[in-house]
């Protein structure tokens, strides 16, 4: 299993990691030790970013799926997944951002907006519209769930 995507915290204490395999787990910086685990994707992660206000955890696979975490208020506690957003034909998100409140995307066909608490589409530039999956998890660290 290969590291395909991370990025740190905004304290920069520990770091979120996303897999060819699709798992998203997040390591203390200093210790190497599992602060939490998020759901995963269905395919490679693509990219991983940090917001800081609100806390969230964005990620973006090879499959066309965004999902976005409210990160842990205690460290170890479950990360909640509040969205699981799609593009209605699978491409490959290359690269996200956040701007206030629009994710931003971009693929093959363009760049898209997305407004996370609307929880619309705002608009995009080139071909494909995204959609919400509907249905919030939480999940936690697990003992199998470790990122080699």
């Amino acid at each position: 299993e290969e590291c395909t995507a991370f990025c740190l915290d905004t304290l920069q204490k520990r770091v979120i990691v996303g897999t060819d395999r699709g798992r998203l787990a997040m390591y203390v910086c200093r210790t190497s030790v599992v602060a939490g685990v998020l759901s995963s994707h269905d395919n490679a992660v693509s990219q991983v970013a940090f917001t800081s206000s609100p806390q969230l955890i964005i990620s973006s696979s090879h499959n066309a799926t965004v999902l976005v975490h409210e990160d842990a208020k205690v460290p170890g506690e479950p990360c909640l997944l509040l969205r699981r957003i799609a593009f209605v034909d699978e491409v490959d998100l290359r690269s996200l951002v956040l701007s206030h409140t629009d994710l931003i995307v971009r693929s093959p066909d363009g760049v898209q907006m997305w407004d996370l608490y609307e929880d619309v589409a705002t608009g995009g530039v080139g071909g494909t519209i995204m959609r919400d999956i509907p249905g919030g998890e939480v999940c936690g660290p697990t003992e199998e769930s470790t990122v080699a």
